[in-house]
């Protein structure tokens, strides 16, 4: 029997613990829910900068099957199992790959100890904060993030603080000298239309002290992030500084990002204008760490959707990024939605070439959502590498494109 199996026969039967004596099956079905989620994407991917290489074709299959339960009161449970795959991937048409997984699986307790919004989850769960511009579950990937840990909060309508925890990489050593672990503490307040703000701790150590060479990390993460509407204006700014250490060289960076727009025509559209900055080592010799890391964000969202730029920093060498949008939005149809972002990419420190430009990238998306439960997305981008992307890349313009259809239920 596969891992995936016994997980899943293994919570069926914990969760039958709670069963109260006599329980009839309307009883059980009004308590037992089930969700899920099939969605296909198939891509052309041309993102190599040269135009003898042809371009990628493959579809992405990524299928979900959610277990609710409330079988107690104030007790909940949740499991999700997934199977991600390439089509095609499969040895033969009668091999088989081993991709299920357990994707989420968590036991939800409401009004802890009698104390009316406070809730604690814990297990496997996916996890974002504000716009996932530091921890977030990458709903875009075909994989998705998870985080294994628990999570404490209290929520009414004006204030929501959360503290969290999770362990990212456990060795199972006795000393755990080489965990690496993750905690936080989250707090809106006020949480009115115009004016929400939110201030927030994210703490992450990795005790790296064997072998040698491993260097030990500690990383705090201070920011405030604001969002706001009114009258058709709206914004979301956040600004964060993070301090700490990674073996002897201290740690100082920082990120600011703005994202300001206005609705019109009775709210069908809206044009945005959005800038990023995070900060870049123009040393790295000098023992200081100068260069922002996203830590565990949804950057697919935030610097353009051919994904050059999701591993920040290794994917700009460690020199930071700047990235200047133009955004654009409108109804076609009650149901059809056209988006244009256009980014200016740089670093935020010049190379040893003295160059800084990465270039300049275009998405356009369309998105139907004509029937309950179903989503169609077509999307298509553009890549002009800069100066300091062509020495990296290639010197010709890159191109990706995009269909997905999204069931759930």
């Amino acid at each position: 029997m596969s891992k995936a199996k016994v997980l899943f026969y293994s919570f069926i039967a914990a969760m039958c613990l709670f069963l109260p004596s006599g329980l009839k099956a309307e009883q059980l079905s009004d308590a037992v829910s089930i969700s899920g989620q099939v969605r296909l994407r198939s891509e052309v991917d041309d993102r190599s900068f040269n135009s003898a290489n042809k371009a990628d074709n493959y579809s992405l299959l990524r299928t979900r099957i959610g277990l609710s339960m409330e079988l107690a009161d104030n007790v909940k449970s949740f499991v999700q199992f997934q199977d991600s795959r390439r089509l095609g991937s499969e040895p033969s048409t009668l091999g088989s790959t081993s991709n299920l997984d357990l994707h989420q699986g968590y036991i939800q307790l409401d009004n802890l100890l009698g104390a009316t919004g406070l809730t604690m989850k814990a297990g496997r769960m996916e996890i974002a904060f504000g716009g996932e511009r530091l921890i977030g579950p990458v709903g875009w990937s075909n994989v998705g993030r998870s985080f294994d840990g628990a999570r404490l909060y209290y929520e009414n309508p004006d204030v929501r603080a959360e503290v969290w925890g999770a362990t990212l990489n456990d060795r199972y050593e006795s000393n755990e000298s080489r965990d690496n672990s993750i905690a936080g503490l989250d707090l809106e307040i006020g949480r009115k239309k115009a004016f929400a703000p939110r201030f927030y701790l994210i703490a992450e150590r990795n005790n790296k002290r064997n072998p040698a060479n491993d260097k030990m990390l500690s990383r705090q993460t201070f920011g405030v992030h604001l969002i706001g509407e009114s009258s058709g204006f709206n914004y979301d700014i956040e600004a964060a500084l993070q301090r700490g250490s990674l073996g002897a060289a201290d740690i100082s960076t920082s990120l600011f990002a703005l994202d300001a727009g206005y609705r019109f025509n009775d709210r069908k559209s809206r044009l945005g204008f959005g800038l990023d900055y995070l900060s870049g080592d123009d040393n790295p010799a000098d023992n200081k760490i100068n260069t922002f890391n996203t830590l565990y964000a949804t950057n697919h969202k935030f610097y353009g959707y051919m994904d050059y730029f999701t591993n920040i920093p290794a994917q700009t060498n460690g020199l930071g990024l700047v990235d200047i949008m133009l955004k654009a939005q409108t109804k076609l149809h009650p149901k059809v939605l056209l988006k244009g972002d256009f980014h200016i990419f740089r670093y935020a420190e010049d190379n040893a070439a003295g160059e800084n430009s990465l270039g300049n990238e275009l998405d356009l998306t369309l998105v139907f959502n004509t029937r309950k439960n179903y989503n169609a997305v077509l999307g298509f981008s553009v890549f002009s590498p800069g100066d300091a992307f062509k020495s990296l890349k290639g010197d010709e313009t890159a191109y990706w494109l995009y269909s997905m259809l999204t069931v759930s239920f």
